[in-house]
């Protein structure tokens, strides 16, 4: 094989279609030169920043998962929400109150402050190891209409002193203080 054929235009037996550069070495087989082989520069910049950007997306992204007294009470407000839900659902009253600075339970009877009282086992939030309530003797009834019996405030600490307040109102509706 000298140079003079490896740069001349073949035509590819099989596929009659032509192959600059290509020169056939086995009945059947081509091969081509190496500056004609694998990725440029400029694609493997491309590749590079794109993958880049998605990765300092995905870490901006998994950032507010480190955040346990956010997420806890993002847990509560999302907690609420579904107690509520159920309530107007059932068309019972569900109270809500924890037994613990870090365990909240719910109670099903056929109105508010009336007994006898059923525990809800599938309603049931226990927060992470580092939050807790700061008081735990609160506790709000939804009606079967998804009104609250009160207005509650919810203070949740976190080990390192940062705190977080649920408000609780008297229509049923929940948000978290800024």
């Amino acid at each position: 094989m000298n140079a003079q054929n490896q740069h001349r235009i073949v035509v590819s037996p099989r596929s009659k279609t032509l192959r600059k550069f290509c020169v056939p070495v086995v009945r059947k087989v081509t091969t081509c030169r190496r500056d004609e082989a694998g990725f440029s520069l400029y694609e493997l910049l491309l590749v590079l920043a794109l993958s880049g950007i998605l990765m300092s997306a995905a870490v901006d992204n998994l950032k507010i998962l480190d955040r346990q007294l956010s997420t806890s009470s993002e847990e509560l407000l999302a907690f609420l929400k579904r107690t509520r839900a159920k309530a107007i659902a059932s068309t019972s009253a569900y109270t809500i109150e924890p037994i613990s600075n870090s365990h909240v339970i719910v109670r099903v009877s056929a109105q508010c402050g009336a007994g006898p009282y059923a525990t809800d086992s599938s309603l049931s939030l226990r927060l992470p190891a580092k939050v807790t309530f700061d008081n735990t003797s609160w506790s709000s009834c939804f009606s079967s209409r998804g009104l609250a019996s009160s207005d509650s405030e919810i203070l949740m600490r976190d080990t390192e002193g940062n705190s977080k307040t649920i408000e609780l109102f008297l229509g049923g509706a929940v948000r978290v203080q800024p």
